[in-house]
């Protein structure tokens, strides 16, 4: 028996040996500590004093804190904090702004709410929160399990050298905080701190906000003693003080000691069985394949994880990343390569230790161990001894698994590279293999970083470990395992503080890419469910159920779905007109932009005013667009047609009335229309030499990486506010897409004007003139429609820089439309309104408005409460409230009076709709043969509701367009070309396929024959003389009574 004692105390011996690593460590916070020994002794003081009063200094933070937010929402994004990061990222100086609200009587409230904020700040929160982590920092530094347990001393040593360290940080960073706030008090009283340069306080954030991280992560790794600290603070409110935790911990301790004289007996009993020790036969097929079974029902939670990568890493989206792996250069793919590498390691980290815990906690299948019967425990660990090493190997294994799923995922998509990269696949192909090796040599890495640590587990440990309660059990484990606990743990709390601020969350999603996010949320889910798991100890604690149930009770309260608005431009008065009443009828009860639109007529009005010229009298083209819904892949070929049919047909533009877009297209349509905004001095009316003057930025734009933030907002931040008993607004998962996508419109490779750089973040309608600034501007952008839906009523919800009222004249083409900002009363950020549109199932959850609807009645009508959902809901082409336009404009007027002289001359309006499908009709059936029974009903759903936009295609085309009198074409993407994906992110080379198939579809209408419509159009606006650059003094006036009836439209030929 002399190798099973040594096997046995193998563990005991490699935790005595020297770790050169944390040696090193101790040894430089040891030194630390005392040269800052005079500091640190006070707070030491403190914290050992206020020790039991430390749930109540955090319940007085977050009070303060609550107070402290309350007054920054009032100052919107223009709160002293939100001022002094964006001059910390190089942002303006706001010294001239808080200057103007100090001087300007009807400013000085913000300048005074500002003022208020920063003394809140100053003396409140600065106190309360550096309190409260001093005590509890202090606490864990002398009375945490990892700190008392006299067979660790080393760990002992480690853990509160990082405690006290931590203390003087968390003063540091409060120097740095006080500092901070000095300077921005300055900036409020015009105090001479303008040395203070943006680099310099970029710096004292960083010096403030890091050690705070540092004690919220130190403390978090306590989960157990947070949760008794808790439960005894409750208790002493009450007077009761036997739930007191210091005899829980003392308990727990003895509880471990006891453990280990169990395992010390049984070691014993195994040196006294007899010697040498015989050689046991090896395993049987049979008996290895009842292990491995055995092996996974401890750890099938881990392993269904696992099986959840490899089905993730196969979606479409996932595609897309590989081939922007593939094909870009430079440093973006280097990182996002080298996080997503990192990040496998540390899943695989993450499921090594989670299977270690699972067959702690686990029932053991090998029947059930006595470590207090010494002698029968000795005899079925000698008797068990293959099986146990065999258990034993289970969580190196499944930690290699996710190397070992990204190599079979690579492999898969290796038959798809040629199709996608033409001509480029020799390039291509080097890429491929070396991310291969890349993928192999990480795995190989991994493994030698991990072997030294998987020697010191030790199978009898796991079989004697006998499962009694989760704070028991829990003691155990940090005795057993500390290394993997703190790993765990560690990055669970990591993970969780990057992901959930937008401050660092959204840029760091978008720097580690999307596979690094799937990869470090599965690492959470992994160490959480094992927790979970852990502490779900049934009957006495059911918190699974306990969790279910409190989510199903919080969601009633905690809806913080929210939209954006605008800061107001004038005083708001509640509205008490009857709900059927458009609010454009009622423009005395609000002086915002939402009801400062124009309505259809008068902006119709204006449109053709610029455009019509007296010398001549062909047709004037009035061009719509709808683009139908389909997310990044119908956002993308949205502005690869725009741009083309700019490019391709002079005026085009300028024609362009306005655009319908559902979902993804509506994404398409507003990025294209704000590019366009951004470089309306570049544009003119001549045949475009330079393609790429709108083909580049709106490329740029729409290449940008979106899902990456998506996906860790739903995942990190949607997951932590399930559990929120209130509303949170700053955890909305659906300010992320929009923060990322107006990132990537703002940045500086998309080169805007500068008064579109300032609006767009501000505003959606100020892109567009309000009703008293519309007579002479020139509408040199078209009128946008993004069409969302209502989820409590099922109604259309428009947004638009059109008034159309929520009108309920059944007459009104728009009838039963909600238009949102006349509902709202209120304008919104472009961003907001942009995804408002596109809110796609389960990934974004609907915008929260509040306001009437049309047709809907009630005592609070007023206020109706509802959220606006993706548009494909309702329609998913966008193509009826095309129609429902042109039939608005067909009834304003179907002629006008020109002319210099008094004779009427009709001119004849001609309206043209430009259909933009991103998807085709199957012309091969799928199959149904796996799970029939829940695959059709999902599938037939899908598949007839991208079919309806077929025959609609064809109504329009053969029947309606004839009876509504306008031309209708369409131009539909090739999806049997490429497998573009429907999520939020698509690569440069499938965007550069779809443009190269629109250009040339727009080529061989142009050159196919007359009667096509685009032929059509292009001879139209060839014909007639494009006013761009004429003086305002060539145009002719549009009598405001518009003489309907003198002349029809041309139908389509």
């Amino acid at each position: 028996m002399a190798g099973t004692y040594e096997q046995i105390h193998g563990t005991l011996l490699i935790n005595h040996r020297p770790d050169t690593f944390m040696n090193r460590l101790y040894t430089l916070l040891a030194s630390t500590r005392q040269r800052l020994a005079p500091i640190l002794q006070p707070a030491l003081t403190f914290a050992r004093k206020q020790a039991d009063n430390r749930v109540y200094w955090l319940v007085g933070a977050l009070i303060i804190a609550s107070f402290l937010v309350f007054a920054e929402n009032q100052l919107g994004e223009q709160n002293m904090n939100a001022l002094g990061g964006q001059y910390a990222s190089k942002g303006p100086n706001p010294t001239e702004l808080l200057q103007q609200w100090r001087h300007t009587p009807d400013l000085n409230g913000q300048w005074q709410l500002a003022l208020l904020e920063m003394l809140l700040d100053m003396f409140l929160f600065i106190p309360a929160y550096v309190g409260t982590l001093l005590t509890w920092c202090g606490y864990y530094t002398e009375h945490s399990l990892f700190v008392t347990n006299p067979r660790r001393p080393r760990l002992t040593r480690l853990m509160r050298a990082l405690g006290q360290a931590v203390m003087l940080g968390t003063l540091v960073g409060a120097a740095a905080d006080v500092f901070e706030n000095l300077v921005l008090i300055g900036w409020l009283f015009d105090w001479p701190v303008g040395w203070v340069g943006s680099g310099l306080l970029s710096a004292i954030r960083m010096v403030k906000m890091a050690p705070i991280a540092l004690a919220l992560w130190y403390i978090l790794l306590h989960p157990l003693g947070i949760l008794l600290s808790f439960r005894e603070a409750f208790f002493r409110l009450f007077g009761l003080y036997h739930y007191d935790q210091e005899p829980i911990r003392l308990g727990l301790l003895h509880h471990i000691d006891q453990h280990r004289q169990n395992e010390a007996a049984v070691n014993q009993q195994l040196r006294a069985l007899e010697h040498p020790q015989p050689t046991l036969p090896p395993l049987t097929f049979r008996r290895y394949f009842r292990t491995i079974w055995r092996g996974f029902l401890n750890v099938q939670f881990i392993v269904y994880l696992l099986l959840l990568l490899f089905g993730l890493l196969q979606l479409d989206q996932f595609d897309e990343l590989f081939y922007s792996l593939i094909n870009n250069d430079g440093k973006s793919r280097f990182w996002v390569l080298l996080f997503s590498l990192v990040s496998l390691g540390l899943l695989g980290g993450m499921v090594y230790v989670s299977s270690k815990l699972l067959l702690f906690v686990q029932p053991n299948y090998f029947g059930q161990f006595k470590p207090d019967q010494p002698a029968d425990s000795a005899a079925k660990l000698l008797a068990l001894q293959p099986e146990l090493r065999l258990l034993r190997n289970v969580p190196l294994w499944l930690a290699h698994a996710p190397f070992v799923i990204m190599a079979l995922t690579l492999i898969l998509n290796y038959g798809r590279l040629n199709a996608l990269m033409g001509e480029q696949t020799a390039n291509a192909g080097l890429a491929y293999i070396t991310l291969l090796m890349a993928v192999i040599a990480s795995g190989l890495v991994f493994y030698w970083i991990l072997r030294p640590y998987h020697r010191s587990l030790d199978a009898q440990h796991i079989a004697l470990f006998e499962p009694l309660n989760p704070s028991h059990d829990y003691a155990l484990l940090v005795d057993l395992a500390p290394r993997s606990i703190l790993f765990g743990q560690g990055l669970l709390v990591a993970t969780l503080m990057v992901f959930l601020p937008t401050v660092t969350g959204l840029p760091a999603a978008q720097t580690i890419g999307l596979y690094a996010v799937v990869c470090l949320w599965l690492a959470a889910v992994a160490y959480l469910g094992t927790l979970i798991y852990q502490f779900n100890n049934l009957p006495d604690f059911p918190l699974i159920v306990i969790l279910v149930m409190l989510v199903l009770l919080f969601s009633r309260y905690n809806d913080n779905s929210d939209i954006r608005l605008s800061i107001p431009s004038g005083p708001n008065t509640a509205l008490t007109a009857p709900c059927n009443v458009s609010a454009a009828q009622t423009p005395s009860l609000d002086s915002s932009l939402a009801l400062q639109r124009p309505d259809v007529a008068a902006y119709y009005r204006q449109w053709l005013e610029t455009r019509l010229q007296g010398d001549t009298t062909s047709p004037l083209p009035v061009i719509v667009v709808a683009t139908a819904g389909g997310g990044i892949r119908a956002a993308a070929w949205t502005t690869e047609a725009l741009s083309a049919l700019n490019d391709s047909i002079a005026c085009f533009d300028r024609h362009l009335f306005a655009i319908s877009g559902v979902s993804g297209g509506g994404v398409g349509a507003a990025t294209y229309v704000a590019t366009l905004a951004g470089h309306r001095d570049s544009l003119t009316c001549q045949p475009r030499h330079d393609a790429a003057s709108l083909k580049n930025p709106v490329q740029r734009v729409i290449t940008e990486d979106l899902i990456s933030p998506t996906a860790a907002a739903m995942l990190f931040r949607g997951g932590v506010h399930n559990l929120m008993p209130v509303v949170v607004p700053a955890l909305d998962r659906n300010r992320w897409l929009e923060d990322a996508w107006e990132r990537g419109m703002l940045s500086d490779s998309v080169r805007l004007d500068s008064t579109t750089h300032q609006v767009l973040p501000q505003s959606f309608l100020r892109l567009w003139p309000s009703t008293a600034e519309l007579k002479g501007n020139p509408l040199a952008l078209p009128a946008l429609l993004l069409n969302g839906a209502a989820a409590e009523t099922g109604q259309k919800v428009i947004m638009t820089n059109l008034n159309l009222g929520n009108t309920a004249d059944s007459l009104n083409p728009f009838y039963d439309v909600a238009d949102l900002f006349a509902s709202i009363r209120s304008d919104v950020p472009y961003k907001t309104a942009t995804f408002l549109c596109a809110r796609f199932p389960f990934v974004t959850s609907g915008g929260k408005a509040t306001g009437p609807l049309p047709n809907i009645t009630g005592a609070n009508c007023q206020q109706t409460s509802y959220h606006v959902i993706d548009g494909g809901y309702a329609e998913n082409t966008g193509i009826l409230t095309a129609v429902q336009l042109i039939k608005s404009l067909q009834r304003i007027s179907d002629t006008i009076r020109i002319g210099p002289t008094r004779r009427a001359v009709a001119r004849q309006v001609r309206y043209f709709l430009i259909f933009l499908p991103n998807y085709a009709a199957a012309d091969t059936p799928g199959t149904l043969s796996t799970l029939r029974f829940l695959a059709e009903p999902v599938k037939g759903f899908l598949n007839t509701w991208n079919r309806n936009s077929v025959g609609l295609d064809q109504l329009i085309a053969n029947t309606l367009s004839k009876d509504l009198s306008f031309s209708y074409t369409s131009l539909t993407l090739d999806t049997r070309r490429h497998h573009y994906p429907l999520g939020w992110y698509i690569s440069k080379p499938a965007v550069e396929k779809m443009s190269e198939q629109v250009r040339g579809d727009i080529h061989a209408g142009l050159n196919e024959t007359k009667a096509s419509v685009l032929c059509q159009i292009k001879t139209l606006l060839t014909s007639s003389f494009c006013t761009d650059s004429l003086p305002p003094k060539r145009l002719k006036t549009i009598p405001q009574t518009l003489g309907a009836g003198l002349g029809k439209p041309i139908k389509k030929s």
